[in-house]
């Protein structure tokens, strides 16, 4: 994405028929946008409280104690049962809260906590695009 705007402001700078506002848009829109990816990256999903000793013993008591209630399933992977919407991610090797889907762009999940984040960067993104996309198309023709 660097790459792309670089290249989109030199070749603006270069034609000499840029708009003050339109140069200012699009740099606003990718400082937002390189802001959003870094707090994206860096807020981390509500991850599921590990047990403090994970024993065969331990997960077993799980398994009595849970095996009568059919609405509680468990996670074998981290040992522990389930909160509603959980999901175990194999790539972070955790169970994540309301987990969406990990993203490799960001090498994290999306979850509960930064749903919001990833949103906000992909909108700021999208938004860059098309202005660096009809900014170009315009100063083509």
């Amino acid at each position: 994405m660097t790459l792309l705007i670089s290249i989109y402001l030199t070749l603006i700078f270069l034609s000499k028929e840029f708009q003050n506002a339109e140069v200012w848009l699009i740099s606003t829109l990718a400082a937002i946008s390189a802001i959003t990816y870094c707090i994206a990256v860096y807020v981390r999903p509500h991850y599921a409280d590990l047990p403090e000793n994970k024993s065969d013993e331990e997960f077993l008591n799980l398994l009595r104690r849970i095996i009568h209630h059919s609405n509680k399933k468990i996670c074998a992977y981290c040992q522990i049962e389930k909160k509603e919407k959980a999901r175990h991610c194999f790539i972070c090797k955790r169970c994540v809260l309301e987990h969406d889907s990990h993203c490799f762009m960001l090498n994290n999940c999306v979850g509960k906590h930064n749903r919001r984040f990833v949103l906000t960067y992909i909108i700021f993104t999208m938004l860059l695009l098309l202005c660096i996309t009809l900014s170009a198309f315009f100063h083509l023709t």
